[in-house]
């Protein structure tokens, strides 16, 4: 899910997700994650029973309280996230990307056209006088008549 996130919303947005947050991120992810499960794979080798309230062999504590750190370290990883999110939209004039192609890539998708929601038939008209343009700059309301000639189409 976190690689089709990063990979789509620029596509889908029209700018890219700051860098430097996304690999705080992913770091966190990486280190939390072994930090957390991989002292539980040793515990079960040492007899450590599963799904149990209590544990009462003093061996077992060190080994909590790792996987406890990595716990707290995929916390961070979350956090990351969130703030590489609100600082992206922040910066969104300098992450804008290129419209239709936000990778550099030669793929079917990454060749058509433009970010955002694309449109087809009389509701193209109503929709696109609401919606934010190409480049991410508001229209505003729409024009006077939009409607009206949506009704005309449809009959």
């Amino acid at each position: 899910m976190l690689a089709g996130y990063h990979f789509w919303f620029p596509k889908a947005f029209g700018f890219r997700l700051n860098e430097r947050w996304g690999m705080a991120s992913a770091l966190c992810w990486i280190f939390g994650f072994m930090f957390a499960f991989f002292p539980l794979y040793a515990l079960g080798l040492l007899g450590f029973p599963r799904r149990t309230v209590a544990y009462y062999n003093p061996i077992y504590v060190p080994f909590m309280a790792i996987a406890e750190f990595g716990a707290f370290i995929i916390l961070t990883a979350l956090a990351c996230l969130v703030i590489q999110l609100f600082v992206s939209i922040l910066q969104r004039e300098e992450n804008r990307v290129p419209a239709g192609d936000p990778w550099n890539a030669t793929g079917l998708v990454e060749r058509s056209p433009g970010t955002g929601i694309q449109l087809r038939g009389p509701a193209r008209g109503v929709l696109q006088a609401c919606l934010p343009g190409r480049q991410g700059n508001w229209h505003g309301i729409p024009r006077a008549g939009t409607l009206h000639r949506y009704r005309n189409a449809k009959e």
